[in-house]
C-alpha cells in the first residue's frame, strides 16, 4: 500500500500541472510555477450561483475546501475548511448560506463523499450528514431555535455564523468554473505522511440554547471505529463521556466532570488520525492529572503534571527520548530550561530555584535567526542584549549588569520598526534620544548623566522641550490625540511663567484658548485649572494681581460626555479667598460629592452627589422663605418643612399630592411594634434611645420607600425649636462628614442623644413587637457587657465583655462589623 501511495504521489504532479493552474505565494499574491508554495485548480465546480474551491500546498495536499460566490470571491457561503501542510484540520469557518444551492457537499482528500450539509430559508444548517466509505454514519438535525438531536461527528455546530468577507484569499474568476454535470478534479494525491507536529485549531464548543435537547457527538477514527462519545442531556449538559481505542475497545467512561481518562486527536476531516493528547485525572483534594502529548507519528513530546490545579512539572522529549525536566511553583516556571513564545519570537532561558541564569536567547520563529542573546548574573541581565516582548518591543542592551549602548523600542512585535531608540551609559541615560513616527525621526533630545540637555521629549502625552539644561516649554495633549494639544506650558529658569488651555471655554467670555500667567510660581493673572472633581474633572479658578476673584463651574449631569472640552457656564465669586456668591464644591467621601449654593455669603442650598459604578443620584436641600425643602432626583418624593406651634414639622409629598405629615416625638416603650431600639454610651453606661417607626403610605411604592428622601423624612418633626435656618445647617453639617451612612443614623434634633462617637448599634422590632434585626447590647449587674446579634428573629451570636471600656477600647468597631455581617 505504501508504495501505491507513492507511485500516485509521482504521477500526480503530471495529471496536475497539465490543467489551468494559479499559483500564489505565501501572502496569497499571484506567482509564477517556481516561486509558489500554494495553487489552485482551474476551472472551478460551480452549482448554480456558487462555486466549490479548493486549494493546494505546494506538497499536494488540500489546504482549503468551501463554496463561495461566483459574482463575489471574498463572500464564503457555508462551511469553509482548512488544513495544515500534513493535512489535519486546521481552522472552520461557518457562515450562512443564503444561496439557491440548500445542500453543500463535501469530500474526503480521495475524492469521495465527507458530508452534505442541508440549511433552511434562513440560511442555517437543520442537518448534517457524514460519510464513510460513501455510506452515512451520522445524521445530526438543528431546528429553527437550535435544538439539536441525533447523531454529530464529530462535534455538534456553533450557534455563532460567520458572514464576514474574506480578502486575504486570492480572487476567484468566475469565467474558471466548471458547472454540474461536469468533471472536476479531486485530490487524490493527499495521503498521511510523517511529520511535525502541525498546529491545531480545535472546534468551538457549541452553546446549547435554553431548551430540551438530547443528541450524540461521535468521534470516529478513520477506520470508521468509535474513538470517543458524548452524550448530552437537557440543556446540553454532558451526560456521559466514553473514550475507545483505534480496536474499539473501551478505555475509560466517565459521567458529567468526574475524574477519568481522556484524549484529544489529531483530525482529518472530523476524523480521528492520532492521539494528539492523553489526559489522566485522579479525584480528592490532593488531585493529581497528567497530560501526555504526541506528535503525528506517536511519537511521545511532553509529559506535564499538575498538583492541586497548579503546574508542577513539565519532561520534554524528542522522538520519544527525554530532553529536559522542568519544574513549576505555584503554576509558574521555578527550575530547569524553557521557552516564552510571544508573537513572532521565542526566548529560551534557564530558571536555578527561580533565578535566571547564564544565557538567555531569543529568536525569529519564522525565520530561524537570533535576535538577541545575553547573559544572566544573579537573576539580572549582566551582558548582551535582551528582549521584553510583554507589552512594550524593547530590545535592551547590558554591560557589567547595566544598560550601555543603544537601547530601542518596536512598534510591534514584528521588530522592524523603530518607535524609539536612546543611549544609555553605566545605566543611565547619556547621549541621543530620538522619537520615531512611521520609520523617520519626529523628535530628537539629548541627555548628560540621566538628565536632559536639549531637544525634545516625549513622554506621558506630553512634549517637553529643552535648551541648555533647562526645560522652556511643555505642551501637553489628552490620551489619544498627539495631534491637538490640551495645553501649554511656558518656562523660565525652570520655574511655570505661564500656561494657555485650549481644551475648555467659558460661556461668558469665549475665546480660543486662556491663558493664565504666575508669579514666584503662584497663579498670578488669568485662568487656572484647580479643585479636581470627579473623573478629573476642574474648575476654572481666574485671578486678577494675584486675587482669586471667580471659579467656573457647570452642570456635571449635562457635560459628562463632552470630556474633550468642557464648557464652563457657572460662576462662582470670591472676596478676599472667601466665596460670596454661586456654588462651591467638596467631595464628602469617595462616592459622594457636595454642593454648596452661595448668596451672599450664607448657604442658601445645597445638593448631595452621590455615584457609583452606573449610578448617579442628588438630594437637594434649599432654605428660603422659611420653608425647608428636600427634594431627590430619582424619586417624585419630597419634604416642605415649616414651623407649626413652636415646633419644625415636614409634610412628605410625593409630585402634587399630599401623603403624610411628620408625628410629634414620643418616646414609645422598648419592645413595642415598629420600633427601633437605639443603643449608645453615656458616662460608662450602656443608654437606649427608643424610636417609633412610621410606615409609608400605600400610595408610595416599594421603590420610592426605599429613597433616601423617604428616609430622612423620619428625622422630623424638631420639638420645641422654631429656628428652621439651624435645622437646614444641622442637615448641611450632618452629610458633610466621611461616612454619608451614618447620617441616617444621625438626628438632626439638638436634645437627640446619640451621635457618631458614642453609638453602639440598633435592633428592630416588626409590627408583632418581635425582634428581628440588629444588635441587643445589655449592661450586666457586674458592669460586664453582653451583645447578642439577632437576624430574622432569630439569636445568631453572642459577645461577652469585661466592661464597656473594654468594648469601647478595643473591641467595639469589630462587634459592628459582625452585627452588619450578620444583618446582610
Amino acid at each position: 500500500m505504501k508504495y501505491f501511495f507513492l507511485l500516485i504521489l509521482g504521477q500526480f504532479p503530471l495529471l496536475l500541472f497539465a490543467q489551468d493552474t494559479l499559483y500564489f505565494d505565501r501572502d496569497w499574491k499571484q506567482t509564477t510555477r517556481d516561486k509558489h508554495e500554494f495553487y489552485r485548480l482551474l476551472p472551478m465546480k460551480r452549482s448554480g450561483e456558487l462555486v466549490f474551491i479548493q486549494d493546494f500546498y505546494k506538497n499536494g495536499r488540500m489546504q482549503m475546501q468551501g463554496y463561495a460566490l461566483a459574482s463575489d470571491e471574498q463572500f464564503y457561503v457555508g462551511d469553509s475548511y482548512w488544513y495544515d501542510e500534513d493535512g489535519m484540520d486546521k481552522e472552520l469557518k461557518q457562515s450562512v448560506n443564503k444561496s439557491s444551492i440548500k445542500e453543500l457537499v463535501y469530500y474526503h482528500p480521495d475524492g469521495s463523499l465527507w458530508q452534505k450539509i442541508d440549511y433552511s430559508s434562513s440560511g442555517r444548517k437543520e442537518k448534517i450528514s457524514v460519510y464513510l466509505k460513501n455510506k452515512v454514519i451520522s445524521t445530526g438535525l438543528i431546528s429553527e431555535d437550535n435544538v439539536l438531536s441525533g447523531v454529530f461527528s464529530p462535534n455538534a455546530p456553533q450557534l455563532y455564523y460567520d458572514e464576514i468577507h474574506i480578502e486575504s484569499n486570492p480572487m476567484i474568476d468566475s469565467a474558471d468554473v466548471l458547472t454540474d454535470g461536469e468533471e472536476s478534479l479531486i485530490d487524490s494525491a493527499a495521503v498521511v505522511v510523517d511529520g511535525e507536529e502541525p498546529t491545531m485549531v480545535e472546534p468551538i464548543p457549541v452553546i446549547v440554547s435554553p431548551a430540551k435537547v438530547n443528541y450524540t457527538e461521535i468521534l470516529y477514527w478513520s477506520h470508521g471505529q468509535k474513538a470517543r462519545e458524548f452524550t448530552y442531556g437537557d440543556y446540553g449538559s454532558l451526560i456521559k463521556s466514553k473514550y475507545y481505542s483505534e480496536k474499539g475497545q473501551l478505555i475509560d467512561e466517565f459521567s458529567g466532570n468526574e475524574s477519568g481518562t481522556s484524549f484529544t486527536y489529531y483530525k482529518r476531516n472530523g476524523f480521528a488520525v492520532a492521539i494528539k493528547t492523553k489526559d489522566v485525572r485522579t479525584p480528592g483534594d490532593d488531585a493529581v492529572r497528567i497530560e501526555t502529548e504526541y506528535n503525528l507519528k506517536g511519537q511521545l513530546t511532553k509529559r506535564s503534571t499538575f498538583r492541586e490545579g497548579e503546574l508542577a512539572e513539565v519532561i520534554l522529549y524528542d522522538e520519544g527520548k527525554q530532553q529536559s525536566v522542568q519544574k513549576y511553583k505555584d503554576g509558574e516556571p521555578f527550575d530547569g530550561f524553557f521557552t516564552n513564545e510571544r508573537w513572532n519570537k521565542v526566548t529560551s532561558y534557564q530558571l536555578v530555584n527561580g533565578q535566571r541564569v547564564g544565557k538567555e536567547e531569543t529568536r525569529n520563529m519564522e525565520t530561524g535567526d537570533i535576535f538577541a542573546s545575553g547573559i544572566y548574573k544573579d537573576g539580572e541581565p549582566f551582558e548582551g542584549y535582551f528582549y521584553t516582548g510583554e507589552e512594550d518591543y524593547l530590545l535592551l542592551h547590558y554591560q557589567n549588569g547595566k544598560q550601555d549602548g543603544v537601547q530601542q523600542q518596536f512598534v510591534d512585535s514584528e521588530s522592524t520598526r523603530l518607535q524609539e531608540e536612546y543611549e544609555m551609559k553605566a545605566g543611565k541615560r547619556d547621549g541621543f534620544r530620538r522619537i520615531y513616527r512611521d520609520g523617520t525621526v519626529e523628535f530628537e533630545s539629548e541627555y548628560r548623566n540621566d538628565v536632559p540637555v536639549s531637544g525634545t521629549i516625549v513622554d506621558d502625552g506630553a512634549q517637553s522641550i529643552y535648551e541648555n539644561g533647562a526645560i522652556v516649554k511643555k505642551i501637553i495633549f489628552p490620551e489619544y490625540n498627539m495631534d491637538n494639544p490640551s495645553s501649554i506650558e511656558n518656562y523660565s529658569n525652570n520655574k511655570m511663567t505661564s500656561i494657555e488651555y485650549f481644551d475648555f471655554t467659558i460661556s461668558e467670555d469665549p475665546q480660543e484658548s486662556y491663558v493664565g500667567e504666575y508669579k514666584d510660581g503662584k497663579p498670578f493673572d488669568g485662568y487656572f485649572k484647580s479643585d479636581t472633581l470627579i473623573d478629573n474633572i476642574q474648575l476654572i479658578s481666574y485671578y486678577e494681581q494675584g486675587t482669586l476673584k471667580y471659579k467656573y463651574s457647570f452642570e456635571l449631569l449635562e457635560q459628562l460626555e463632552n470630556y474633550m472640552h468642557y464648557t464652563y457656564d457657572r460662576k462662582s465669586e470670591y472676596v478676599n479667598g472667601k466665596i460670596v456668591n454661586g456654588p462651591e464644591y467638596k467631595l464628602a467621601d469617595r462616592y459622594a460629592m457636595i454642593t454648596s449654593h452661595y448668596e451672599s455669603g450664607k448657604i442658601t442650598a445645597f445638593d448631595v452627589n452621590v455615584f457609583a459604578m452606573h449610578y448617579f443620584n442628588r438630594i437637594i436641600f434649599k432654605y428660603s422663605n422659611d420653608k425647608l425643602s428636600i427634594s431627590e432626583m430619582t424619586t417624585p418624593l419630597r419634604i416642605v418643612a415649616s414651623v407649626k406651634d413652636k415646633n419644625i414639622v415636614a409634610e412628605l409629598w410625593k409630585d402634587d399630592t399630599l401623603i403624610k405629615k411628620s408625628r410629634g416625638i414620643t418616646m414609645p416603650e422598648e419592645g413595642s411594634r415598629n420600633s427601633i431600639t437605639r443603643f449608645y454610651v453615656d458616662n460608662q453606661q450602656i443608654k437606649k434611645y427608643i424610636m417609633a417607626v412610621d410606615t409609608l403610605d400605600e400610595q408610595i411604592d416599594e421603590e420610592d420607600s426605599n429613597s433616601l428622601v423617604s428616609k430622612l423624612f423620619y428625622q422630623f418633626p424638631v420639638e420645641n425649636n422654631t429656628d428652621l435656618e439651624n435645622v437646614f445647617k444641622r442637615f448641611y453639617n450632618n452629610f458633610n462628614q466621611e461616612d454619608l451612612n451614618r447620617v441616617f443614623e444621625m438626628s438632626i434634633n439638638e436634645n437627640f442623644p446619640i451621635n457618631e462617637t458614642n453609638y453602639l448599634g440598633d435592633l428592630q422590632y416588626d409590627e408583632n413587637a418581635k425582634a428581628v434585626m440588629g444588635l441587643r447590647i445589655i449592661q450586666q449587674p457586674d458592669n460586664t457587657v453582653l451583645v447578642e446579634t439577632i437576624v430574622n428573629g432569630k439569636l445568631k451570636a453572642t459577645n461577652k465583655f469585661k466592661s464597656v471600656a473594654a468594648l469601647l477600647e478595643n473591641d467595639r468597631a469589630e462587634i459592628k462589623k459582625t452585627g452588619a455581617q450578620n444583618v446582610k
